[in-house]
This record gives structure tokens, sequence and C-alpha cells, in this order.
């Protein structure tokens, strides 16, 4: 019985602390500027973006498939997703926002058995993507975007456990249909989102000042942009009044560059660029304690 009792208790404010964070995550999204969410890849990179000050981080799909040696998308067993996730929350002491892809599922029940999952592993929020409605003519009849938001929506409340759903819309990031096109798709997508219960839109690839203000004027929710080689500065962007800019693959990107660099310059028989201005071996573990 004392054991239960430590086990329910242990339970109880593992389930508060998600709860406090995830209303932490929900505020960011309502301030009056843009706030960046960085996206790591494992505990380390997780640790010295939180180190740092920043106040949430979320993952990058990409950086984790790469680093574990998987292509970008579901190649990734969602296990291992899982297995890092629980790692970041144990570790962290804010939110956790997880990339799921498409939800490695293709039916409600699986759907919903991840949100479990997650949400036992202590994510606060979820970055779901809507791709496969481009590129699948039967995807919409089968497990459309908008019901997997709605059920995941439902399930949460039914458990009393909310997850923060940022509901990815790829019209840009897949460069379909035409310009005028587009933009009308992307705002109806994006709001029938919001509808259906998600609480931000994602819509990377688009860096067009004048394209992120029409988004922003005519879609009925937070907007979460991503960061790329042309994107406004953050000044800008708060002024646009976009809620979120993601870091995606960005940074993992920018360390294998580095790493590409240093192992170029090893196989030369030079190693001055390794040594200069690098963190000593107990810096190395000092943002881990």
């Amino acid at each position: 019985m004392i054991i239960l009792l430590e086990q329910y208790k242990e339970m109880s404010g593992s389930m508060g602390i998600r709860m406090n964070q995830f209303k932490r995550f929900e505020e960011l999204h309502h301030l009056s500027r843009t706030f960046i969410l960085p996206n790591a890849w494992d505990v380390s990179s997780a640790k010295l973006f939180e180190a740092t000050g920043f106040e949430a981080i979320g993952t990058t799909s990409a950086g984790i498939a790469a680093s574990l040696g998987y292509q970008d998308g579901e190649e990734l067993p969602f296990a291992d997703l899982l297995n890092i996730v629980s790692k970041m929350t144990r570790s962290l002491s804010i939110p956790v926002s997880v990339d799921i892809e498409q939800g490695y599922a293709r039916d409600e029940q699986t759907l919903l058995q991840n949100i479990d999952r997650l949400i036992k592993a202590g994510a606060v929020g979820i970055n779901i993507e809507d791709g496969f409605h481009y590129l699948e003519n039967d995807s919409e009849e089968l497990f459309s975007m908008a019901d997997r938001i709605r059920a995941i929506k439902a399930h949460c409340n039914r458990l009393d456990e909310p997850i923060f759903i940022n509901a990815r819309v790829d019209t840009y990031w897949l460069q379909v249909l035409s310009e005028e096109e587009r933009l009308t798709r992307t705002i109806e997508n994006a709001n029938s989102y919001l509808a259906a219960g998600a609480d931000c839109v994602f819509i990377p690839s688009v860096d067009n000042i004048k394209i992120m203000e029409q988004l922003i004027s005519q879609i009925d929710g937070p907007i979460n942009f991503l960061l790329g080689k042309n994107t406004p500065t953050l000044e800008v962007l708060s002024k646009l009044g976009a809620a979120r800019l993601s870091t995606g693959s960005a940074p993992f990107r920018k360390i294998t560059s580095a790493l590409q660099a240093i192992s170029s310059e090893l196989r030369n028989g030079s190693y001055e660029s390794l040594i200069k201005d690098n963190m000593s071996y107990s810096e190395m573990f000092d943002h881990l304690k």
C-alpha cells in the first residue's frame, strides 16, 4: 500500500508539473512579441537551449532522424522518438513539444495510442503535418488532418490531459498549386484546423513579409513560421504579429556543417580550428547537471 501511495504521489506530481508547463507553453503563443522555439535533437542540445534561457523547446524530427542514421520522416521508429523525448522531459524543467510528422498513424486508434504515449513521456505539445493531404488523392477521405485534430482534442479532453496542437500546413513547403491558389488554400486549411481544435498553425517556407501579413490578418489564431535564409528580423516578426518562430533543423545542420569542416581539416593533417575556442571537457558536462 505504501508503494502504491508513493507511486500515486509521484504520478500526481508529474501530472501537475506537466499541466503547469502546458499552461506556460500556451501563454508563450500570446505574447506581444514573437517567441523563438529552438529545436533540439538530444538531451545535450535541449539542455544547452534551456541553460541559455529559452522557456520551451521543440524537437527537430530531421535532426533526431539524422543523428540516429535515418532519413527524415516516419522512417525513424516511434519508439526511438519516445525514448529521446522521455529523456529530454526528465532532464528539463521547461515545456517540450514534439514533432510527430503525420502522427505515425493512418487510423484514429493508433494516433490516440501515440498521443497517450507522448503524454506519458511528458510532452506538452505536438507538431503534426498535413503533407499527405496534398500528395495522396484518397488521404482526406481516409483520415483527414481536421479529423486527426478533432480526435486528439476530444481524447485529451476526456483524459483531462491537454496537449498543445501545432498544425502544420505544407502548401508552401511542398510548393503546391499556383501562388494565388496556394495562399487561398493555406488560409482555408489553417482556419479549418483551428476550428477543429488546433492551438496554432505552422506554415513553413514563408519568408515574404507581404504574404506573412496576409496570412496573419486572415487566419484566426496564432501562427508559427520556420527560420529560413530570408526570415525577417525578430522585431519585424513581432510587429507583424507572428506568434512563434521555430528553428527547425537549422541548429543541427549548423553543427553538422561545422563537424564536416573539422573532419576535412583533420583529414588534411590540421587540427587548429578543432582546439581553438573549444569548450573544456568539464564545460561539456556542466549544463547537464
